[in-house]
């Protein structure tokens, strides 16, 4: 709120920030951001500078089409920015879970975002080349409790991470392989395979992953 005050306009412009600019930013609370807060968060957003292509895209607010969306549409082919920019509506509308109205919604959405992507790119924002990794196809949810870093990875070696257990779930990582939670035993007459956390992460280093996963 404070930046958009002061004149922000495009998500671009968070990546040009400069530290000092920062910290003198009074806050709606009356108080200024300060050096330690605005040398974090230009610390994070220089963390986020490489991002894969479903998370640039499913950021941009497309209606309908999230990140799990716009990683359907990329898994299908679609998996450069450029490959995305000429899709039409017909192609998109086969892809399994897409369908006539969110296919319409992406075209028209990132046409109409295409300035944004752009203003991103030249500040610096990068996009990761598309997962060729040993988990392209499987998909994965974890319970009980949440790491980022194991998420980011398993999408980066090409999977899917799921909020639920459902039919097709390939994994469910859980704190404890032999509970017989409900989520569990429903994992298991699904097909599931249910591992405890090490054992994804051996299975992630076995297919990439960097070794302090």
């Amino acid at each position: 709120e404070a930046l958009v005050r002061e004149g922000m306009q495009y998500p671009a412009d968070l990546y040009l920030l400069p530290e000092w600019k920062l910290a003198e930013l009074v806050l709606p609370s009356g108080r200024r951001l300060g050096v330690s807060n605005a040398r974090t968060m230009i610390q994070n957003l220089n963390a986020k500078r490489d991002l894969p292509l479903h998370v640039l895209v499913g950021a941009l607010g497309i209606p309908l089409c999230g990140r799990s969306t716009c990683k359907t549409i990329a898994d299908a082919g679609f998996d450069s920015l450029e490959k995305m920019y000429a899709a039409k509506a017909s192609e998109l509308v086969p892809i399994p879970g897409i369908g006539p109205s969110r296919a319409e919604s992406f075209v028209f959405g990132i046409a109409q975002r295409r300035p944004v992507v752009q203003r991103l790119l030249e500040a610096g924002v990068r996009v990761q080349e598309a997962a060729q990794g040993g988990m392209k196809g499987k998909s994965m949810c974890m319970t009980g409790f949440r790491d980022s870093a194991m998420a980011a990875e398993f999408e980066r070696q090409g999977g899917t991470v799921k909020s639920g257990v459902s039919k097709g779930l390939t994994f469910l990582v859980q704190k404890d392989p032999n509970s017989a939670s409900e989520k569990s035993q429903k994992a298991r007459a699904y097909g599931t395979q249910v591992v405890g956390i090490e054992e994804m992460r051996t299975l992630l280093c076995k297919k990439g992953a960097p070794h302090e996963l």
